[in-house]
């Protein structure tokens, strides 16, 4: 679905790392089960299944502030450009 989405140029690539990212995770991670259940116990967790949601629930996290600091930025960006128009068209009349 994500190189769907980048190749249909529907989203851009710096925006789907993350997101490939994770669903490599994801199926190395149905391939060895094992493993998940390894890192739960050395990290303290009792069940992959807690570990996974934790694991989750920071990256959601995360990806909602990186998107908050952009969106912050693009505002801050248009507010400028808005303040620019006004200033020419100013001059203009």
């Amino acid at each position: 679905m994500t190189v769907k989405l980048i190749k249909s140029d529907s989203a851009e690539i710096y925006q789907m790392n993350k997101w490939l990212f994770l669903s490599v995770i994801l199926v190395i991670g149905a391939l060895f089960p094992g493993f998940g259940t390894f890192v739960a116990h050395i990290l303290g967790v009792t069940t992959l299944t807690s570990l996974a949601l934790y694991i989750l629930t920071a990256f959601l996290i995360i990806v909602s502030l990186e998107y908050q600091i952009e969106l912050s930025k693009k505002k801050k960006q248009l507010k400028k450009l808005t303040q620019e128009i006004s200033i020419m068209n100013k001059k203009i009349y």
